[in-house]
């Protein structure tokens, strides 16, 4: 029986694992006889000639040929194998319809942009604020630029260094993206601009993004040099908080809390009445220092606590925080071109060099003191991906995250993955 090798799986993980489906076809098509007519019946007959002043990389090749013939000088018996793999949960397979993804085929030729048809963390949701109510649609999208594709390799540095084998592989420009995340809203996301910048129809709104929930820690314009025209002030700049916890407590107030399965002690050791209004807090001990709204700072073991809002009197207040809190910092520098901003985004504070942001808007209105506002209908956001090997190099029963630079890792917001799970026979 002849037995002809088939991308098994890729996955790009939603909330479970989004998989991707593929035929090995193309170059290995003309190879389809191979090992004849070197081994016949299991026998051996041939020769391997290397000159004299090969190069290393010919000696190499003509071992890996050598080795290769030797393991197929066998007499082949039948064997049942496995055709497939399955997955579950919100999970889709990189394929669409008939067509699946063939070796060195890259993967947006296949299939270019998921939507909520194919994953439950690109749901279709809806925002309302004092300007109205729009729905929003997300989407992900592989770069065709960067042709990522399965093939057979051999990684230079890096988990899988000098290991020849099939693997998922996500070349790396640093002028090109990998994968892009967008949020798209049908009738926009709108905001009266204050004459403070601050954007207080979307600050505290709520956004459903790849799984999590998120709200709007803090929305501002700035950028004009006109004192004058609102129009002028075409930078925006968006802070979203998600927390795992959420709670408000009275100055001197403490609760425990339990995250992940450690118990946390928050205690609101002091709250400010003057202006900017101020909070500092006691987490199992540790102290912060003194925080405004809007503001985030990170623990000693890594855990974020975000302060969503502070309300004081003459003699008491309250806050409100996130305690277990993912940041996310977008800006771009021109809301009303759709150029992508040299601003890097930010995932709990650690800047993302390899990501960039597009905000996508326009204003209306004229003069500086609340009569301008801004329609937003999009944000879009581009990861490249990086390892050690400059290209990613996913091995069979990896993903994506598992093998990229930690760095990269926090710039993959959301609950989402990409996994490959290998070949699997395609049938005789």
């Amino acid at each position: 029986m002849k037995v002809k090798n088939a991308i098994k799986k890729i996955a790009a993980l939603g909330t479970g694992v989004v998989m991707v489906g593929a035929t090995m076809t193309g170059a290995l098509a003309a190879l389809e006889d191979y090992p004849a007519p070197f081994v016949t019946e299991g026998v051996y007959d041939a020769l391997i000639v290397v000159g004299e002043a090969a190069a290393t990389s010919d000696v190499l090749g003509a071992i890996d040929i050598s080795a290769s013939l030797q393991a197929a000088a066998v007499t082949a018996v039948d064997v049942d194998t496995g055709g497939s793999t399955s997955i579950s949960g919100d999970s889709l397979e990189w394929s669409k319809g008939s067509n699946i993804l063939e070796i060195g085929e890259n993967l947006s030729v296949v299939r270019q942009t998921l939507t909520d048809e194919d994953l439950d963390v690109l749901a279709q949701g809806s925002v309302s604020n004092s300007k109205g109510t729009t729905t929003y649609d997300q989407y992900i999208r592989l770069s065709n630029k960067t042709p990522s594709r399965v093939e057979y390799a051999q990684p230079s540095t890096g988990p899988h260094e000098d290991v020849v084998g099939d693997y998922l592989l996500i070349p790396y420009s640093g002028s090109q993206w990998s994968f892009e995340y967008s949020v798209e809203f049908a009738d926009g996301f709108d905001s009266d601009i204050l004459s403070t910048l601050v954007l207080d129809d979307i600050e505290d709104e709520g956004l459903s993004m790849l799984g999590g929930d998120y709200s709007v820690l803090t929305a501002v314009m700035s950028g004009g040099s006109s004192t004058t025209d609102c129009t002028d002030d075409i930078t925006a700049s968006i802070t979203f908080v998600g927390g795992a916890i959420s709670d408000i407590l009275d100055a001197g107030q403490t609760k425990t809390y339990t995250l992940d399965g450690v118990d946390y002690e928050v205690t609101a050791v002091f709250i400010s009445n003057q202006n900017p209004e101020t909070v500092v807090l006691s987490i199992n001990g540790e102290t912060t220092e003194e925080m405004q709204e809007g503001e985030t700072e990170v623990l000693n073991d890594g855990t974020s606590i975000a302060i969503d809002s502070i309300l004081t009197n003459s003699e008491t207040g309250v806050v409100e925080f996130k305690l277990g809190a993912d940041k996310i910092y977008f800006s771009d520098t021109n809301v009303t071109d759709t150029i992508f901003s040299g601003t890097a985004p930010e995932f709990n504070n650690e800047k993302v060099t390899e990501g960039r942001v597009r905000i996508d808007g326009s204003i209306t209105g004229s003069g500086n003191d609340g009569n301008c506002d801004l329609s937003m209908t999009a944000i879009y956001y581009q990861l490249a991906l990086e390892s050690d090997d400059d290209a990613v190099y996913v091995a069979p029963g990896e993903s994506v995250r598992d093998v990229t630079d930690a760095d990269i890792l926090p710039g993959m917001f959301g609950l989402w993955d990409v996994r490959y799970e290998g070949l699997v026979d395609a049938g005789t």
